[in-house]
């Protein structure tokens, strides 16, 4: 992927990934294209915005509020990815109900993954369905459905 992103073979693509710290001691160093793009890399900051380790551990907000800002993201993103224009207020009150569902009561290792899962759910189940603003019990089955497989749209590959 790295080289396909460095020979533009895939314009226009950004790629994110999560790793463990031990990561970038073990496995980068076996490839030097990727050695060679993370080498020298700090931890973020607005000194440092476009360094690409991002401590997830020190980051200065409290869990609801993390998974809040990075659930109106995914929101954005969505809409951008599928081409879909959600009631902005319904989803926002949606994306608010789970952060404070996940952030403050199922703090544990991987929240932040079932988090993305969740929201990625959310959002398709509201494309799918009509748009709704959900009650506390079907943010709860939101959160804890969010490793269920989701179905594909109309028109989407599935690999």
């Amino acid at each position: 992927m790295i080289d396909h992103c460095g020979q533009s073979t895939l314009p226009s693509l950004l790629w994110t990934y999560a790793v463990p710290p031990e990561f970038m001691t073990t496995v980068v160093p076996e490839y030097p294209a990727l050695e060679q793009r993370l080498k020298g890399a700090s931890q973020f900051s607005k000194i440092s915005v476009l360094q690409p380790i991002i401590d997830l551990d020190r980051v200065p907000l409290d869990p609801s509020e993390l998974f809040e800002r990075i659930g109106w993201r995914l929101l954005e993103l969505y809409q951008t990815g599928y081409g879909h224009t959600f009631k902005t207020e319904i989803q926002r009150n949606n994306v608010r109900a789970l952060a404070v569902e996940l952030g403050e009561n199922q703090l544990e290792s991987g929240t932040r993954r079932t988090f993305v899962k969740s929201v990625v759910h959310l959002l398709g189940q509201q494309h799918r369905e009509k748009e709704k603003r959900l009650t506390e019990s079907e943010i709860r089955a939101v959160a804890s459905r969010s490793t269920d497989e989701v179905p594909a749209l109309e028109g989407e590959e599935v690999f």
